[in-house]
Protein backbone atom coordinates (compact mmCIF):
# COMPACT_ATOMS: atom_id res chain seq x y z
CA UNK A 1 0.00 0.00 0.00
CA UNK A 2 0.98 3.46 -0.01
CA UNK A 3 1.99 6.34 1.99
CA UNK A 4 -1.45 8.14 0.85
CA UNK A 5 -3.45 5.14 1.70
CA UNK A 6 -2.01 4.81 5.17
CA UNK A 7 -2.36 8.78 5.66
CA UNK A 8 -5.98 8.65 4.50
CA UNK A 9 -6.86 5.86 6.83
CA UNK A 10 -5.21 7.66 9.70
CA UNK A 11 -6.82 10.39 9.30
CA UNK A 12 -10.74 8.56 8.58
CA UNK A 13 -9.81 6.92 12.00
CA UNK A 14 -9.46 10.13 13.64
CA UNK A 15 -12.33 11.46 12.35
CA UNK A 16 -14.32 7.88 13.80
CA UNK A 17 -13.06 8.78 16.70
CA UNK A 18 -14.28 12.26 17.18
CA UNK A 19 -17.38 11.08 16.23
CA UNK A 20 -17.64 7.74 19.07
CA UNK A 21 -16.04 10.71 21.84
CA UNK A 22 -18.96 13.33 20.44
CA UNK A 23 -21.88 10.44 20.64
CA UNK A 24 -20.73 10.00 23.84
CA UNK A 25 -20.47 13.49 25.14
CA UNK A 26 -23.86 14.34 24.02
CA UNK A 27 -25.49 10.76 25.90
CA UNK A 28 -24.03 11.77 28.96
CA UNK A 29 -25.31 15.24 28.42
CA UNK A 30 -28.59 14.32 27.66
CA UNK A 31 -28.27 12.06 30.95
CA UNK A 32 -27.65 15.06 32.83
CA UNK A 33 -30.07 17.42 31.89
CA UNK A 34 -32.49 14.29 32.41
CA UNK A 35 -31.20 14.02 36.27
CA UNK A 36 -31.69 17.50 36.22
CA UNK A 37 -35.60 17.62 35.01
CA UNK A 38 -37.01 14.12 35.81
CA UNK A 39 -40.21 12.64 34.36
CA UNK A 40 -38.41 11.82 31.09
CA UNK A 41 -41.14 10.43 28.77
CA UNK A 42 -41.02 6.91 28.77
CA UNK A 43 -40.25 6.08 25.33
CA UNK A 44 -37.02 8.47 25.73
CA UNK A 45 -36.41 7.34 28.77
CA UNK A 46 -36.17 3.35 28.17
CA UNK A 47 -33.79 4.58 24.67
CA UNK A 48 -31.55 6.45 27.38
CA UNK A 49 -31.39 3.07 29.43
CA UNK A 50 -30.82 1.26 26.18
CA UNK A 51 -28.01 3.11 24.94
CA UNK A 52 -26.32 3.27 28.16
CA UNK A 53 -25.98 -0.90 27.88
CA UNK A 54 -24.70 -0.30 25.03
CA UNK A 55 -22.30 2.49 25.80
CA UNK A 56 -19.63 -0.19 26.31
CA UNK A 57 -19.69 -1.86 22.85
CA UNK A 58 -18.88 2.36 21.73
CA UNK A 59 -15.96 1.60 23.88
CA UNK A 60 -15.09 -1.21 22.77
CA UNK A 61 -15.32 -0.12 18.77
CA UNK A 62 -13.30 3.05 19.91
CA UNK A 63 -10.81 1.00 20.63
CA UNK A 64 -10.30 -0.74 17.84
CA UNK A 65 -10.41 1.83 16.03
CA UNK A 66 -7.28 3.68 18.00
CA UNK A 67 -5.25 0.35 17.83
CA UNK A 68 -5.95 0.34 13.79
CA UNK A 69 -5.09 4.34 13.68
CA UNK A 70 -1.75 2.94 15.92
CA UNK A 71 -0.93 0.42 13.01
CA UNK A 72 -1.47 3.12 10.16
CA UNK A 73 1.32 5.75 12.42
CA UNK A 74 3.66 3.23 12.39
CA UNK A 75 3.25 2.38 8.64
CA UNK A 76 3.37 5.99 7.64
CA UNK A 77 6.46 6.29 9.88
CA UNK A 78 8.30 3.33 7.73
CA UNK A 79 7.15 4.45 4.34
CA UNK A 80 7.26 8.18 4.48
CA UNK A 81 10.14 9.98 3.36
CA UNK A 82 9.98 12.92 5.90
CA UNK A 83 10.99 16.54 4.56
CA UNK A 84 11.38 18.66 8.09
CA UNK A 85 10.76 21.64 8.62
CA UNK A 86 11.16 24.13 11.61
CA UNK A 87 8.05 26.08 12.44
CA UNK A 88 6.45 28.32 15.31
CA UNK A 89 3.53 27.60 17.33
CA UNK A 90 2.12 30.03 19.90
CA UNK A 91 1.78 28.62 22.96
CA UNK A 92 0.61 31.95 24.93
CA UNK A 93 -0.46 35.21 23.09
CA UNK A 94 3.61 36.52 23.96
CA UNK A 95 5.00 33.00 23.61
CA UNK A 96 6.05 30.61 20.78
CA UNK A 97 7.49 27.43 20.45
CA UNK A 98 9.84 26.04 18.13
CA UNK A 99 9.24 23.11 16.57
CA UNK A 100 10.09 20.62 13.76
CA UNK A 101 7.40 18.14 11.61
CA UNK A 102 7.19 16.35 8.92
CA UNK A 103 5.22 18.25 5.75
CA UNK A 104 4.42 14.78 4.39
CA UNK A 105 2.82 13.20 7.73
CA UNK A 106 3.09 15.32 9.78
CA UNK A 107 5.36 13.46 12.15
CA UNK A 108 6.80 15.63 15.08
CA UNK A 109 10.46 15.24 16.10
Amino acid sequence: MSLEYYLFCKEQYDEQIRNIDNILLSQDMIKEQQAKLGNLDKTLESYQMFFYAKRDEFLKKKERICKLKNMCSTLVQQHCTHDFVDDYIDITPERSEKITYCRICEYTK
